[in-house]
């Protein structure tokens, strides 16, 4: 067997700490969640240990060796939260929302600048 990864079980094989850190190098290849480092790869690792593989691609991503929720799952839990808010403006410019919760209102502006 050369450098391939072959999983068969339900969960992820790790048996000790030799395949923890050969299926993080799998998953910085793999580019699992942006990992593109082992490190990286570590973290991706332990959030697809946490909430599985479909939940984490879909609400996280790795950047600069950071965990980040994807911008879409911030905002639904915002509602489901019970917040309110409205997409003002969306290009590549700018990016802008006016988000409410209550009596309480903001408005968020992201620039390049």
């Amino acid at each position: 067997m050369g450098n391939e990864i072959v999983v068969r079980a339900q969960s992820l094989p790790m048996q000790n700490t030799e395949d923890v850190f050969r299926l993080a190098e799998a998953f910085a290849r793999a580019h699992v969640l942006g990992a593109q480092t082992q490190a990286e790869g570590l973290l991706a690792l332990k959030v697809v240990q946490e909430v599985g593989l479909c939940a984490a691609n879909e609400r996280y991503n790795i950047m600069m060796g950071n965990l980040s929720k994807k911008a879409h799952a911030i905002c639904s839990d915002f509602l489901r939260a019970g917040g309110r808010y409205r997409i003002v403006r969306r290009d590549p410019e700018c990016s802008e929302l006016v988000a409410s919760f209550g009596d309480t209102k903001m408005t968020f502006r992201f620039t390049w600048e």
